[in-house]
């Protein structure tokens, strides 16, 4: 193996000191275990060795397995998550929590900042709060097993598409090699992505990958939409930003329910008051300020 080198492999991670399986590739596994996720596509998935396709301290162990090999591999907490760090653990008002649509109850997970944290405990009207990743201040092992070497180009295109959009079922992957240098591609993607939250900023990341790894010196984003679907739009943007939120999450993590903490409810509209006399204008009110994050 060697950097650079796409592998197609399987795995299942557990917490050293516990057994505790916290991710894996194989269905049946996860849901012996109690880690299944219905939009998880289960199955040996294709990653780029030192490329940032898994941990750091799993990636750089793979250039040593051969194909067809099975080997557990440990990972130390520093090259995992790292430690736990107490700063992360924060106090809110339980008041606030509510306003947000927050349920103020512990083990209770929402998302503030890009940031995802736990409810530990709640005293005195105040909620503590843990941002820091359930897995960090634990030393990790995976078992994994190599399939084989990719050098299909079409796998290696479907690769960094999942690795950014993970929930991309294979029947999902469309895109055209448009040259015959192979140096330009097309790739559709689903419109509703440009609606969510960092949606920019992982497309970028992408035409790197598309760049670096695979040599492309033209890519081409399209975002098809098809009005035949137009009633059921607003379905599909809640599951296509439900996918995108939990797929930006490291995989090792369990389901974390994602709440727009800034959203309120529409009011309702004012009722119609009868004519009157004409009256003087009032002077344009400032534009509102934009709403900050859940204050403690």
């Amino acid at each position: 193996m060697e950097n650079g080198d796409f592998v197609e492999l399987e795995y299942t991670g557990r917490v050293q000191a516990t057994g505790e399986i916290f991710s894996t590739t194989d269905e049946v596994t996860a849901k012996k275990n109690n880690i299944f996720n219905e939009r998880t596509q289960y199955g040996s998935i294709i990653a780029v060795i030192g490329q940032q396709f898994l941990l750091s301290g799993l990636d750089k162990q793979l250039i040593n397995l051969k194909v067809g090999e099975t080997k557990t591999l440990e990972v130390s907490t520093q090259e995992a998550y790292g430690k736990r760090n107490g700063e992360l653990i924060e106090s809110f008002s339980i008041r606030r929590l509510r306003k947000s649509g927050i349920k103020p109850v512990v083990g209770e997970k929402f998302k503030n900042q890009n940031r995802f944290g736990t409810i530990i405990s709640l005293k005195e009207g105040r909620a503590r709060v843990d941002f820091n990743h359930p897995l960090a201040g634990k030393n990790l092992e995976f078992e994994v097993t190599i399939r084989e070497v990719i050098t299909d180009r079409n796998k290696q295109i479907g690769a960094i598409i999942r690795k950014y959009i993970p929930t991309t079922k294979p029947e999902e992957l469309k895109f055209e090699i448009n040259s015959a240098d192979d140096k330009d591609v097309s790739i559709e993607l689903n419109p509703f992505l440009l609606l969510t939250q960092g949606a920019g900023e992982m497309m970028i990341r992408m035409l790197g990958d598309f760049r670096d790894q695979l040599g492309f010196q033209k890519i081409e984003y399209k975002f098809p939409f098809d009005f035949s679907g137009v009633k059921t739009a607003e379905k599909e943007l809640k599951e296509v930003v439900a996918d995108v939120s939990s797929e930006t999450e490291s995989e090792t993590e369990s389901e974390i329910e994602t709440i727009d903490t800034k959203k309120k409810k529409a009011k309702a509209p004012a009722k119609k008051k009868k004519a009157k006399a004409p009256v003087k204008k009032k002077k344009a009110k400032a534009p509102a300020k934009k709403k900050k994050a859940i204050k403690k």
